[in-house]
């Protein structure tokens, strides 16, 4: 039986290979092999050598907070086995953001843990998305000057950090604040973008918006967009946060979930062939069963979820629709380091659990198993 099982699978997985290599033709050869040096082009990514269409399913680790905690539990934690674990598994892009940057100095550990990163994945042969937060309020100077030696410090001209630099496949500014408050100050994204593409031009640059689903939000993107500076922008799919579901009905939900996220894609695909530019699907999250924490417990709704996104993939492969990559929101491995604190839950503070209970741990074997699945067919 288990012998039948393993031959179904194989199977299938062949089958969706060969359904996307069906459905590209010979210029836009799915690519699945790690390369950090892309163009964009006709609302694809491009590799810059071979001129082929790239695709990726990627890990969204969250922030350096989460990460620092995962450097301080036990070994097989680590961020070195965290970043073998998910090479083994296929991902060969990871995204990172630094979070509360207007106090990160240029002395701060902050950066030692971010090298620490990416000297692993350069080790690996991995990519890296690093992300930058923005609000709505003024750009202080204490921001602004953290953000040029942010760039600075990574820029592949840098001979100290130059092969850290390459490991870098771009920077991406992202929302500082929940969806109910997010206002995006356009004035602040074309300030910021331009500033860091005036000091590297070699990584791309994106923007985070959340996913559409109103007028409004369609001319927000639009005018991310049409920003010349801004390479593709980042959709942030994360149905929970947006108020799509809540803790009673996160499988009956579901279809509404879909429904909306239709939708948004809809608008996405518009706006993006309009303006020749590619959009991927980040903080791509959906909560275990029951909000659970803890390893072992069922996922039942999130693995459906997960599937439904994946073929949006699958869709726009055979279609050359502009989405062209899935950032699953991966917490590694339960780590009680992110457990609240008393003083956490005084204040309502949650987004630590919240996390671990919407992102995948490696040894959730469902939700890999259809992770790997779907990047063993690219």
């Amino acid at each position: 039986m288990k012998r039948l099982l393993k031959v179904m699978r194989h199977c299938f997985v062949y089958l969706l290979s060969v359904i996307l290599c069906v459905c590209m033709d010979g210029s836009h050869l799915l690519h699945a092999q790690p390369l950090c040096s892309v163009v964009i082009k006709d609302a694809h990514f491009v590799e810059k050598k071979s001129e082929k269409s790239y695709y990726f399913i990627g890990a969204n680790l969250g922030n350096l907070t989460l990460l620092d905690a995962l450097e301080k539990s036990n070994g097989a934690k680590s961020i070195a086995h965290a970043i073998t674990s998910l090479k083994e598994r296929g991902v060969n892009n990871v995204s990172i953001s630094l979070d509360n940057l207007g106090s990160i100095s240029t002395a701060s550990k902050d950066w030692n843990i971010l090298d620490k990163l990416l000297r692993y994945l350069r080790k690996e042969g991995m990519c890296a998305t690093i992300g930058i937060p923005i609000n709505s309020s003024k750009v202080s100077d204490n921001y602004e000057s953290t953000i040029r030696y942010l760039i600075k410090r990574y820029s592949i001209s840098d001979s100290k950090n130059n092969s850290l630099g390459k490991s870098i496949i771009t920077w991406k500014l992202f929302p500082d604040s929940s969806y109910e408050s997010m206002r995006i100050s356009m004035d602040n994204v074309n300030q910021i973008v331009s500033l860091i593409k005036s000091i590297d031009e070699e990584h791309l640059i994106t923007v985070s918006a959340y996913i559409p689903v109103n007028s409004r939000e369609e001319q927000t993107l639009q005018n991310i967009m049409e920003l010349e500076d801004v390479d593709f922008v980042s959709i942030i799919a994360d149905p929970y946060e947006m108020g799509w579901i809540t803790a009673s009905n996160f499988y009956n939900g579901l279809a509404r979930v879909y429904v909306r996220t239709d939708e948004g894609l809809e608008i996405c695909n518009r706006v993006a062939q309009r303006m020749g530019k590619p959009y991927i699907l980040s903080d791509v999250c959906y909560p275990r069963d029951a909000m659970a924490r803890m390893e072992g417990t069922l996922s039942d709704a999130r693995d459906s979820y997960f599937s439904y996104i994946f073929s949006k993939l699958y869709d726009s492969c055979q279609h050359q629709m502009p989405l062209s990559a899935i950032e699953f929101c991966c917490a590694i491995a339960y780590n009680p380091l992110l457990e609240n604190t008393d003083e956490d839950k005084k204040a309502s503070f949650s987004w630590k659990e919240d996390w671990m209970a919407k992102s995948v741990f490696l040894s959730d074997k469902k939700t890999m198993n259809i992770v790997e699945s779907a990047i063993d067919s690219l």
